[in-house]
């Protein structure tokens, strides 16, 4: 890209003669430094926007749930909770107790972990 354009700031001398050094020491010119923060920034601050954005419309889409009733009650979301949290506490202990390396022989929609009293079945997550 042609380098047409020229900035000019005002920093402290101190700032300025720090910077310089480090891009010296990293064998890097200042002004390519400068331009690679200058992107950097810019892309920051539109992945900003963005997640904004996301969440503007999450929020909307959400009070519109709430307006057509679709909104589950707090008693349900937090029993349907419980449940993901012990399927995963289930699925954790049988991953301790085999181990994450152990061999597994499977047979008829069933994994059957070698040398294990746990059965996981293969349809249900279980």
């Amino acid at each position: 890209m042609a380098k047409r354009a020229v900035f000019t700031m005002k920093l402290e001398r101190e700032l300025k003669d720090e910077f310089v050094q480090a891009t010296y020491q990293a064998k890097r010119y200042a002004s390519a430094v400068v331009r690679e923060l200058m992107r950097e920034y810019i892309r920051r601050q539109e992945d900003e926007a963005y997640y904004r954005d996301y969440i503007r419309r999450r929020v909307l889409a959400a009070r519109a749930m709430a307006t057509d009733g679709e909104i589950l009650p707090d008693d349900e979301v937090a029993r349907l909770y419980m449940l993901k949290e012990a399927e995963r506490d289930n699925e954790e202990d049988i991953q301790f107790k085999v181990g994450p390396n152990e061999p597994l022989r499977g047979g008829e929609g069933r994994v059957e972990a070698i040398e294990s009293d746990y059965l996981l079945d293969e349809t249900s997550g279980r």
